[in-house]
């Protein structure tokens, strides 16, 4: 199959390329959820494990829309697609384990806030598809063999450091103790579920919520809002950006993607994410991800 890896395979059986696709979401997030996750920030930097980072949060965000379909790349995917199954089984939990693997020298060495960013946006990612059954990292974890088995194969095949199966099922074990709610999580539950997870703004509203779930500790509770809010834009992100890549005849996720598109102003974000030259989307996301080039990562 040519351009591969994939974002989607349509029904004619064209393959539309996934650099692109996670470029335009890294670049829808950012432009549409900047102010709301920055509203986090102040609380953020004043914790020791983002010593160091400018604005952690809309980093930790854009860094998950980067990644988040990464896991698409496996070969294992394509020999699906070539045998007519247009399937990305559990590519999420591909996606994060690829993430974290990356960071993993790096982050060692750095003493910054790499692996609570790593930490954030992995969890995040592993998430943006928990509407769907079977799909949160829990369920996995727990006691979906074939979803495990799903996993370590299309890892194995986009890199063997990711191999064998206890490497995967333990940082998925890692992933879904972050304190996730299914309620909050599950973007499946309309525009006000998501969206009340996005304007937490000050370090009490954060505990009081985190309190409610067994959560206590400051920095336990600034984790589980930052999951929180950016795994809501990311799966919001996401659905506008895969909606209109996809087509507009899909009647329900129009009506789906025009609630948010009305809710956040995010029209004309949207339509210059989808026309925007790929090489300028890719110096916005950089200047985004600031100190975290060099420090953490390099693009």
């Amino acid at each position: 199959m040519d351009k591969w890896p994939c974002s989607f395979i349509d029904e004619a059986g064209r393959c539309h390329p996934l650099d692109l696709h996670n470029l335009r979401v890294a670049y829808t997030l950012k432009h549409l959820f900047e102010q709301r996750l920055s509203a986090l920030t102040p609380t953020a930097r004043s914790l020791e494990a983002f010593t160091g980072l400018e604005k952690p949060l809309l980093q930790s965000a854009v860094l998950a829309a980067v990644f988040h379909d990464a896991g698409k790349s496996s070969s294992l995917y394509r020999v699906w697609a070539e045998r007519g199954k247009a399937s990305f089984a559990m590519h999420e939990h591909v996606s994060a384990l690829t993430l974290l693997k990356g960071f993993e020298e790096i982050s060692r060495e750095s003493g910054s806030g790499c692996t609570t960013v790593a930490r954030i946006a992995a969890s995040a990612l592993a998430r943006h598809h928990t509407a769907m059954k079977g799909r949160h990292p829990d369920d996995v974890a727990r006691g979906g063999s074939k979803a495990v088995k799903t996993i370590v194969e299309a890892s194995s095949k986009l890199s063997p450091d990711l191999a064998p199966s206890s490497v995967p099922v333990n940082t998925l074990e890692k992933l879904a103790r972050e304190g996730f709610t299914r309620a909050a999580e599950a973007g499946s539950k309309g525009v006000e579920t998501v969206k009340s997870h996005l304007y937490y703004t000050t370090t009490e509203g954060i505990r009081k919520q985190a309190r409610a779930i067994g959560i206590n500790t400051v920095n336990e509770a600034m984790l589980l809002a930052a999951v929180q809010t950016v795994a809501g834009a990311l799966i919001v992100s996401d659905i506008l950006v895969a909606w209109r890549e996809r087509g507009e005849e899909d009647r329900p996720a129009k009506a789906y993607a025009t609630s948010w598109m009305r809710e956040l102003e995010a029209r004309e974000a949207l339509e210059k994410a989808v026309r925007e030259d790929p090489e300028s989307m890719e110096q916005s996301i950089e200047a985004s991800l600031q100190d975290l080039v060099g420090k953490c990562i390099s693009l």
